[in-house]
């Protein structure tokens, strides 16, 4: 649940990239069923943000493109260099 009543402030961090989509589209993964996805991620890079923020943003994309295919072929795809 996000509070939109107040200005949330990013509690920024050093964070690998792959292991942040890893873990938050796996937990997707097992909450919505199987889908496919595909990271190409360069395992070394690191990226300045928020992680609970840019965790919401993810999930709702996935929730909206498995809600917008019924789940039925939904491939994913992260890269990043």
């Amino acid at each position: 649940f996000l509070d939109y009543s107040s200005r949330v402030q990013p509690q920024l961090e050093t964070v690998n990239v792959l292991e942040f989509f890893r873990r938050v589209i796996g937990l997707r993964c097992r909450i919505l069923g199987d889908f496919q996805f595909d990271l190409n991620i360069n395992s070394s890079l690191n990226a300045v943000f928020d992680p609970v923020m840019l965790q919401q943003v993810v999930e709702n994309l996935v929730n909206n493109s498995y809600r917008a295919t019924s789940g039925n072929g939904l491939k994913i795809g992260v890269s990043a260099d």
